[in-house]
């Protein structure tokens, strides 16, 4: 088969592919992201136990001892509360989305068409800046946005090399992100010898 051939591939996507994913994409693109997320969500845990501290000591209080506005209790409560709320909301639809939503690749010298439920789209090869892999995935990077190809929707050995050289074709070299060496192609099939007069 042509290595210009068009590639087609049903992809699974699951919540660790994603969070690998960005293990790679950190690496590559450094940033301050995942660190003030992980602080939004310290802060609005320390109100959250802030509020529950405050409601005991304010109730163990007789009324004409209590210091604490009841008003500021009930804002830094609700804040604490409905953000808490909201992250995790947003935790579970964008892990939901990756497990639940089936794609149709099918990657050519044009790019990536992407075919799902909402629709079909073209990503072009000039889009991205670089691309990485290892053992499990194979990624497409940029600034702001990284594409995932998991191998283990790719059924044969040969379409991977395949997708790799029409990568490097694009985008530049794929890069391994591994320490364990990256695997050797299959050999080539044997050729059978002709038959002989």
């Amino acid at each position: 088969m042509s290595d210009t051939a068009p590639i087609t591939i049903i992809v699974q996507y699951r919540a660790d592919d994603y969070k690998q994913a960005r293990r790679l994409y950190s690496k590559t693109f450094p940033n301050f992201r995942p660190l003030f997320r992980y602080g939004l969500y310290f802060i609005l845990t320390f109100f959250a136990l802030t509020l529950i501290v405050a409601t005991i000591f304010y109730l163990q209080e007789k009324p004409t001892e209590r210091q604490i506005d009841p008003g500021l209790i009930f804002v830094v409560g609700t804040a604490a509360v409905i953000g808490l709320a909201w992250a995790c909301y947003n935790r579970f639809n964008q892990q939901k989305h990756i497990e639940e939503e089936p794609q149709t690749l099918t990657i050519d010298e044009a790019g990536i068409r992407v075919h799902n439920a909402v629709g079909e789209s073209l990503i072009r090869w000039a889009y991205w800046q670089k691309a990485i892999e290892d053992h499990d995935l194979l990624l497409l990077l940029h600034e702001k946005l990284m594409y995932i190809i998991p191998k283990r929707a790719i059924d044969q050995p040969a379409d991977i090399i395949r997708l790799r050289a029409i990568i490097e074709r694009h985008v530049g070299p794929v890069v391994w992100w591994e320490r364990r060496k990256r695997p050797e192609p299959p050999p080539p099939p044997a050729r059978s010898a002709p038959p002989t007069a």
